[in-house]
């Protein structure tokens, strides 16, 4: 089961301002952090149940926010 993903306002300002972040040094490294992050939460998405500790070291610091259904 695939849950929907939906992306608040404040995900698309984080986003917009950690891409902004790297792409000071390299655009091209920014883009595949943005595919990554987004890579993740669909696989987030569609299994839920996932613990966090399977996702790679290189998303160390992480917000962390429950939610219920």
């Amino acid at each position: 089961m695939t849950l929907p993903i939906v992306r608040s306002t404040a995900y698309a300002e984080d986003l917009i301002a950690i891409w902004t972040h790297v792409a000071w040094d390299s655009v091209e490294a920014a883009d595949r952090l943005v595919e990554r992050i987004n890579a993740i939460i669909g696989r987030l998405a569609a299994k839920p149940a996932l613990e966090m500790h399977q996702f790679p070291d290189g998303l160390r610091g992480r917000r962390q926010t429950p939610t219920t259904e």
